[in-house]
């Protein structure tokens, strides 16, 4: 019997909040630390660390609003 596979993106995981940051639109991530958490957001969307705020982001795009369950509104 094959064991299912954990390692897909479970927007579920992680907490998405609309921001601002260097001037930009982003879409802050905010989750408890779990390396298998970082590797499953790394993997479904360009993101990136802000050592300021430390907290994931992503750019604030209608795909990545579809993807984390936003609305969107912008």
């Amino acid at each position: 019997m094959e064991t299912p596979k954990n390692d897909a993106f479970r927007k579920e995981n992680y907490y998405f909040q609309p921001g601002r940051h260097k001037d930009k639109k982003v879409i802050w991530i905010s989750f408890p630390y779990d390396h298998k958490l970082v590797a499953q957001l790394r993997a479904a969307a360009k993101v990136h660390w802000s050592r300021s705020q430390k907290k994931w982001y992503a750019a604030d795009h209608k795909h990545y609003r579809n993807l984390f369950g936003l609305g969107t509104d912008y």
